[in-house]
């Protein structure tokens, strides 16, 4: 075989691949944009029916009744995502730091009557995995940097009405 030959081979073994390739890709990126498209026309009330359900279990009522009366006068939010009232600096990318932590929920917010955030509290339940552990402490030091006291109590175990109520009176929170 000459130089000539093996270029030619070469060349057209390389020709059949790539159109090998370029068939593969275009079958799978139409199948794709098919498969959008069947999504887009899908009703997603139809598809997925909603239905409402319980915000809070058991165990978390139990702890925001406890935060009523141990803090009168605040006003009380559950299941506050972080977005919604810590704001960092736009140096770095927000949407970074939204993946990070912008996922994350006050489980119960104390507010002032103007909706300022006094503390949080953070409901812990036991035993938690490691994932959980992890989220628990991000979510503190979230908190803790952006100078919201937090509150741990432990669902099952919730402190009584007096250390409830000396806790949020040690903040500041709930006197009068």
């Amino acid at each position: 075989m000459s130089l000539d030959a093996t270029t030619a081979t070469l060349i057209t073994t390389v020709a059949l691949m790539l159109v090998t390739l370029l068939r593969r890709l275009g079958a799978r990126g139409w199948s794709q944009a098919r498969r959008l498209r069947e999504r887009e026309r899908l009703d997603t009330i139809a598809a997925w029916p909603p239905q409402a359900a319980r915000v809070l279990g058991d165990a978390e009522l139990e702890a925001l009744e406890l935060a009523r009366r141990a803090a009168p006068g605040t006003l009380l939010l559950a299941q506050v995502p972080l977005w919604r009232f810590v704001r960092v600096s736009t140096r770095q990318s927000v949407d970074r730091w939204l993946v990070r932590v912008g996922q994350l929920n006050a489980d119960l917010l104390v507010c002032d009557a103007h909706g300022q955030v006094l503390a949080a509290i953070d409901l812990a339940a036991e035993p938690m995995s490691e994932r959980s552990v992890r989220r628990h402490r991000r979510l503190r030091r979230v908190l803790k940097s952006a100078g919201v006291p937090v509150l741990v109590w432990q669902l099952g175990r919730l402190p009584s009405f007096v250390k409830a109520r000396a806790e949020f009176l040690a903040l500041g929170v709930g006197a009068s």
